[in-house]
């Protein structure tokens, strides 16, 4: 029995026809509009004038052929309308690639508003025998046209407000070669149009069009094909009910609220692409992607319109030899990519560094270590590179090797870069030993640690000694000042090469050796005055006392300042760190040359806030043994410690945290926001360089944060998440050079704290920026790709503000810029 298969599958069937060697004979033909304007309102009667238009063809012989790209303000009919032709053409050989250019502007105003059309080409042509090089993707683009419109809007007519409003939209001609094709390369003509919103009736209707819409054709040699790409969907909204408008080319009326109705006659229709193809040749037409028509009726009140509007009439053809173009085989490797970054030798404390460099543009650059393992790959376009590993590397030196590969899958030999990934240090106390005395009041502090480290020793957050670890390991300094007799605690702090720190401790008691054994008579403190209210969170503290000797100021267990007596007889000290705010006691002592330690002088005040009343020196809370401001029956019905003036030890007093903040004195971070309440009250110093928005630059910020909420700026990022910072594994591209974005801190108290018109989150998790796949950008820099415009006003206009290419649009900038993810074939 004879099975009779369809033509389709009879071609599955068979072997490939052998791709057609250069030179051979292939076209290909695109023409879009974007709107096609058909009006006969007011004074204005225009009928197949198209606004914005672009056109890209290629031919082909077997002895040569051209490619050329048009773009134009107008099309259609211009005869007797008055209207001026301008456009932006070009024709290779030789290829061009001019930059994008602002064309004529069509004078239709009052009646008909047009935005802006601008032009951008490209044509590339190598010879009958050569093709054109290949993208990363595999395509040949020998034309390509892009034709923008800022807009397009009709008069406003008494009782029906502006007929109708075109938002920006843009249209795109290519015609290419596509590699990817099994044997030889596939010719192609494509169309893209994005379609802006569309506005009727003052917004008593709208019409949505997905975009981008894209109509191809495609031929191999043997078939061609041709159609939507993805077929749109095209949708209207009508007094909140929406309606689809399907692709059939029947005209749908819309049926709009009483009051309109009796006024206008409206209907969309929604066109199908009309396969021609034939043989060898794919070719489609769309008289338009949508059509509207609107009709003003003759009301006495109002003189009789016809409106119609084309949206996207476009038209695509392409033929090829059979079996396709051959375009021959590249098997020539690439040059050795080049590592810029680490730098030969160097140490860093980043354990997934950026490797950046440049290569072979379009190549894919691939990092490895010493093992062969792959650490991080990147796309050198432009002939830039830069990519960062997902996991952290290894601690040690290592060498990593480079390799660029091509489009044809040639590999580069290999550039290698030697650096050191160190991301801890130690530092060891060894004298005084933790628990001696010592007679010695200025006593050597010494230990081991990372040889390099500095050494940086202090007490109480005052500076004791500086050194540096040697080459053995060991190091060694000597306090400046002697030590008073009594117990201390010294506090060691290493930082190596890499910016890595520790810490360790020692507490020891030194011990007078004889002399002078006599104490002097306590300081008097001045000023505060005793019951005194005063606003500055680090006040001068003053007064009176033995001329030579050292005073010290402490709260509690904690000191807060010292000073040597001057010989008039008088000392004055402010606390190195903010107080917070609240009732404090403090003491001053005084130690003479001997080492005795004289009794206390004890001062009591208030620091209040701007607004905060200041406590009453006539009411001192009563059996306060801390003196913190809470009664030790308060503290007891607390649950606080009424011999600790600070329970939870988080910078505040008892009595602040519950008289002043309405913090929880018996939790550190009442908020839970892993910032302890003390900072948030006194201020968090956030380094990182923050670019805001018309402000000069600043390395670092002081922000006081609400200890009673984890977001104090309601921006949905925590406050310890904003002052600890975050890594945003971003590539941003500007002109000058390709970077990660890496760990970035924000501002907690601002939720735009660059003042882009991003909030921070946004930023961080690219959700303003879905038209470019969620890029992210930099919340504390203004402008990311350093383009010249701020990342919301990027966004706003359409463009990616993660790289400098896509705009907004500048006539002075080459246009060397793709303008979506989901739209491959870059211009230049």
């Amino acid at each position: 029995m004879a099975l009779a298969l369809p033509g389709s599958m009879l071609a599955l069937t068979q072997a490939p026809a052998a791709a057609a060697p250069l030179p051979a004979a292939y076209s290909a033909d695109a023409h879009a509009d974007i709107v096609d304007l058909d009006v006969d309102l007011l004074a204005l009667d225009l009928a197949g004038v198209q606004v914005g238009h672009s056109r890209s063809t290629v031919a082909s012989t077997t002895t040569d052929g051209t490619s050329t790209a048009t773009s134009a303000n107008l099309g259609g009919t211009l005869a007797g309308t008055g209207l001026t032709l301008d456009e932006e053409t070009v024709t290779a050989p030789p290829s061009q690639d001019p930059p994008a250019t602002t064309l004529l502007g069509v004078p239709l105003a009052p009646v008909v508003t047009v935005g802006a059309v601008q032009g951008d080409v490209q044509a590339s042509w190598a010879g009958a025998n050569t093709c054109v090089p290949a993208a990363q993707d595999g395509t040949r683009v020998m034309s390509d046209a892009r034709t923008t419109l800022a807009g397009l809007s009709l008069a406003s007519l008494p009782g029906l407000g502006t007929l109708a409003d075109v938002a920006a939209s843009e249209t795109r001609t290519r015609t290419f070669l596509d590699d990817q094709a099994p044997g030889g390369a596939d010719v192609v003509s494509r169309t893209t149009t994005t379609v802006g919103d569309i506005s009727l009736l003052d917004d008593a209707v709208t019409v949505d069009v997905t975009s981008p819409v894209v109509l191809e054709a495609r031929s191999d040699g043997a078939t061609g094909s041709a159609g939507y790409v993805n077929p749109p969907t095209i949708v209207a909204t009508v007094g909140g009910q929406q309606v689809t408008i399907p692709p059939n080319g029947q005209p749908q009326p819309i049926t709009l609220p009483f009051a309109l109705d009796l006024l206008v006659n409206l209907s969309l229709t929604a066109y199908p692409a009309q396969d021609q193809s034939a043989g060898a040749t794919g070719s489609a037409t769309a008289d338009a992607l949508l059509r509207i028509d609107l009709e003003v009726l003759n009301t006495g009140l109002l003189d009789a319109a016809d409106v119609s509007l084309g949206i996207a009439p476009m038209s695509v053809q392409a033929t090829a030899p059979t079996g396709g173009v051959e375009c021959g085989v590249d098997d020539d490797a690439p040059a050795a990519p080049v590592i810029d970054q680490p730098t030969e030798g160097s140490v860093t404390n980043d354990a997934t560094p950026e490797f950046s460099g440049t290569a072979e543009p379009g190549s894919t650059v691939v990092v490895t270590d010493s093992n062969g393992n792959q650490v991080c790959t990147d796309v050198a376009e432009g002939g830039t590179w830069s990519c960062a590993p997902a996991a952290d590397l290894t601690d040690g030196e290592d060498t990593y090797s480079a390799t660029a590969t091509d489009a044809a899958g040639n590999t580069s030999a290999p550039d290698t870069v030697t650096f050191e990934v160190d991301t801890t240090t130690t530092v060891d106390v060894l004298t005084p030993a933790d628990g001696s005395s010592t007679s010695d009041p200025t006593p050597a502090v010494s230990g081991t640690g990372e040889a390099g480290a500095s050494i940086t020793v202090t007490e109480g957050g005052l500076p004791v000694c500086t050194t540096t670890v040697q080459s053995d390991g060991t190091w060694s300094c000597d306090p400046a000042l002697p030590l008073l007799p009594g117990e201390h605690t010294l506090t060691v702090t290493a930082e190596d090469e890499a910016g890595n720190t520790d810490t360790a401790t020692t507490t020891f008691i030194i011990v007078p050796d004889g002399g002078d054994t006599v104490p002097p008579a306590a300081p008097v403190i001045v000023a505060p005055a005793e019951g005194a209210s005063v606003q500055d969170t680090t006040p001068l503290i003053s007064g009176t006392g033995e001329a030579g000797a050292t005073v010290t100021v402490a709260e509690g267990s904690t000191v807060l300042c010292t000073a040597v007596v001057a010989t008039n007889g008088t000392w004055s000290c402010s606390p190195a760190v903010a107080l917070p705010l609240g009732p404090h006691t403090v003491s001053a002592t005084q130690a003479d040359a001997d080492g005795n330690v004289s009794p206390a002088d004890t001062v009591s005040f208030t620091i209040v806030g701007a607004t905060t009343p200041p406590t009453s020196p006539a009411s001192p809370a009563s059996n306060d043994t801390d003196g913190d401001g809470l009664s030790d029956g308060q503290e007891a019905m607390l649950g606080t410690d009424p011999n600790n003036h600070d329970t939870d030890d988080d910078g505040l007093s008892d009595g602040a945290e519950t008289n002043v903040h309405g913090t929880d004195p018996r939790d550190r971070d009442t908020d839970g926001d892993r910032i302890t309440d003390g900072r948030e009250v006194s201020g968090v110093r956030i380094k990182e360089r923050f670019e805001v928005c018309g402000k000069k630059a600043r390395t670092a910020i002081l922000v006081r944060t609400d200890p009673l909420s984890k977001d104090t700026d309601k921006d949905g990022l925590t406050d310890g998440k904003e002052v600890r910072g975050y890594r945003i594994k971003q590539k941003v591209r500007t002109k000058k050079k390709t970077f990660f974005i890496g760990r970035t801190r924000s501002n907690p108290t601002r939720k735009d704290t660059d003042r882009d018109g991003l909030e921070d989150k946004v930023e961080l998790t690219g959700k303003a920026n879905k038209r470019f796949g969620r890029d992210r950008t930099d919340p504390s820099k203004c402008d990311t790709d350093k383009g010249g415009v701020g990342d919301g006003a990027e966004v706003r206009a359409r463009s990616n503000p993660a790289d400098w290419r896509s705009g907004p649009r500048d006539p002075r900038i080459r246009g060397t810029r793709p303008t979506r993810r989901d739209d491959s074939f870059g211009i230049g």
